[in-house]
Parts: structure tokens; sequence; C-alpha cells
């Protein structure tokens, strides 16, 4: 079924009369579980493809995501969140399970390419509750819900294919296919929906590296840091001996609290021998700080 609210605009070619295939509704059958995984308040967290519990986004934050297969419990997604896909080595496939939410003005970044390599992103849920899409929300990609409504609220947009049990899209909702030859707009939130949460933020002052958790650990475990201001952050895995073993972070990151995962390989993807590591994080010109941590498998 598909509703448009209001007044809105199809565009296309008009076949009366035309006999239409049915065409049936994938079956989807995958499972999840694993560790719950968070991206704090104005921070990021970066995930490698794998198998995970619950994925919360939470407020002005960015989950970062690489080619490949997803497993997640749930995905939860808050307000000005921001998902960052990149499919330079191909293909990013979101598998949840339970409960996949898209709350207000929340975006959607396919890097490289934009929102021309909308059809290397892939969101497929098994729910039976409504996939809600929230006001001035951009979202790329493939959605596949067949037990669900996949609904688009006010002033959200959209650039892909969506099958599913139902779909509604309200007013306001540019809603394009990937190889539509126009563009979606550029995304205006209002200055009100800001100002909603600025009484509700966490001011990060100070330039600090967490102790990893847990540790010991086995098989993976989260590196916290925080920024006062944007910088050049470079965060590397070394052995005791002084040896580079994995680059997590190379590049400039906003102010705010992160997070990043290490799955104990080296830059090469292999498994490295239990032991104690150094982590090593370089803020800017002058900053350096390590700890110290233990794989024990």
């Amino acid at each position: 079924a598909k509703r448009i609210y209001e007044f809105g605009d199809i565009t296309g070619t008009v076949t009366d009369k035309a006999t239409v295939a049915e065409i049936p509704l994938p079956v989807l059958n995958f499972t999840a579980g694993g560790p719950d995984k968070t991206a704090p308040k104005k921070g990021s967290l970066t995930l490698a493809p794998g198998t995970y519990g619950k994925v919360k986004v939470e407020k002005k934050s960015t989950l970062y995501l690489t080619s490949g297969d997803y497993f997640m419990d749930e995905l939860d997604t808050d307000n000005f969140a921001k998902v960052v896909i990149d499919v330079s080595g191909g293909p990013v496939n979101i598998n949840v399970v339970k409960d996949l939410e898209i709350d207000d003005a929340v975006e959607i970044v396919i890097d490289p390419g934009g929102d021309s390599n909308s059809d290397l992103l892939t969101f497929s849920t098994m729910q039976k509750n409504k996939v809600d899409i929230g006001k001035y929300t951009k979202v790329l990609g493939n959605i596949i819900a067949p037990k669900a409504e996949v609904h688009f609220s006010d002033e959200s947009q959209f650039r892909g294919t969506v099958c599913a049990d139902k779909v509604t899209v309200e007013e306001g909702v540019p809603f394009l296919h990937h190889n539509s030859p126009q563009s979606l707009p550029k995304r205006v939130v209002p200055e009100d929906m800001e100002d909603e949460l600025a009484g509700d933020e966490y001011i990060v002052d100070s330039l600090k590296l967490m102790q990893n958790y847990p540790n010991p650990f086995n098989p993976t475990t989260v590196i916290r840091y925080q920024l006062p201001a944007s910088a050049e952050v470079k965060l590397s895995i070394y052995n005791t001996a002084g040896q580079l073993v994995r680059t997590l972070v190379n590049g400039e990151m906003p102010a705010g609290s992160h997070a990043i995962t290490w799955d104990a390989t080296d830059n090469s993807g292999q498994r490295v021998a239990s032991g104690v590591y150094l982590y090593v994080i370089r803020a800017g010109d002058a900053f350096v700080q390590q700890r110290k941590l233990i794989l024990m498998k």
C-alpha cells in the first residue's frame, strides 16, 4: 500500500489499464546479538562490520560504518545524529532484527560519491512496528521492511528504493529513485529545532584519553577520548617493542566525546597475539597521551 498526504506530486509515465505482475516481498532471515554500542552525545563511534546488540547514536553524534555486513538487534538514532557510510570498499548492508528508528533531523551521508552512490547502502529490518523516518531527516539507500510500514515524516528527504508492507509519505518530502537526474534540495533544519537542544549539551573542556573497556578484553574493546575543539587526531596501537600494530584514527575529528572499537587485528587484518599493548593518541601539535591495554585469549 502507498499513501501520499496533502498535495504530493508523482512524476513519470502513466499507462492506463496496464497489467502489473505481483512481486512478492522478500523474506528476511538473520540474527544479531553481541555487545551494545553507543556513540556519545556530540561524539563519534566507529564500528567494523559484525554483529551487535543495540546500537545507539545519541544527539549530535556521528556513527561511522565501512563496507561490509552489519547485524544489529536495534539501530536507534537520536535527533541531529549523523551516520557516515564509507563505501570505498564496496556496499554496506545494515541488517536490523528488532527496531530501526531514525529520529528528527538525522542525516545519512555516503562517502565517496555522495547521493549518487545511494544504491550501495541497504537497510533491512525484520520488525513489525513502523519504521518512522523523522522530520527534516535525509535518508539514502535501499529500505527493505517486508513486515512493516515505512513512514516518511514532514520535510524528510529520500533517495533510493523502499520495499515494505506499506509506505506512507507526508507533506514536503522529495522522494527520488537511485538514478533520478534530479538532486535532493539542500536540507534546512528550522532554528527552533536547534534551540531545543541548547540547554541539553555536555561541554567537553579538556583533552583526555580514557582507559579502554573492557580491559583485559577478548575479542573487542572500546577506546574513548574527548576533544574540547576540532583537531587532527591520530590514535594508534603499538606493541611493547614500540612497533606500530594498528592505526584506528587518522584525520580531523570534531569537538566532543568519541569512541572507537579495536578488534585485536593489525593493519593487515590479521589477529594479534595475546599480551600487553599501548594505545597512543596525538591531537593537534602538542597533546600526546598513552595507556596500556591487555588482550587475553
